[in-house]
């Protein structure tokens, strides 16, 4: 399917939502990024998602928290019964900064536009960001 693209942009009560995706198949998100932007185009917050890695969140005046890797097919089955039939893999526990930052963080960012990996990169390693996203 289609690299990364800008698949869906809404305005919310805060500013703006762009959302960021590239499919795997048809309903199965390979990776994105979510970025929440006030009205001064500001990032408020940021969501980075790798079907490879997991899941990582970037909050202004926060920085990076709720930073999770996937479990293992091992890990879902070995749950219960259950699961050995019917195995769901789910974030597994939270992940230290600097594997999201490795992993996650740089997985989900491939294929977007150079620029815009630079700024997110500097915003994912900093805690408050007070410039403007200029790639946007």
């Amino acid at each position: 399917m289609q690299g990364m693209q800008l698949r869906e942009e809404k305005e919310t009560a805060f500013g703006r939502k762009l959302i960021w995706a590239e499919y795997l198949r048809p309903g199965f998100v390979k990776r994105s990024i979510i970025i929440e932007l006030d009205k001064s185009n500001f990032p408020r917050e940021i969501y980075f998602n790798s079907s490879e890695y997991g899941t990582a969140m970037w909050e202004n005046g926060q920085g990076l928290s709720e930073c999770h890797q996937w479990e293992t097919e091992d890990d879902a089955m070995s749950l219960s019964y259950i699961t050995r039939h019917y195995p769901v893999i789910m974030a597994d526990g939270q992940v230290s900064n600097e594997f999201a930052y490795a992993n996650i963080i740089q997985d989900s960012m491939k294929g977007l536009p150079e620029d815009l990996q630079a700024e997110l990169n500097d915003i994912a390693h900093s805690t408050a960001q007070s410039h403007i996203l200029k790639s946007l």
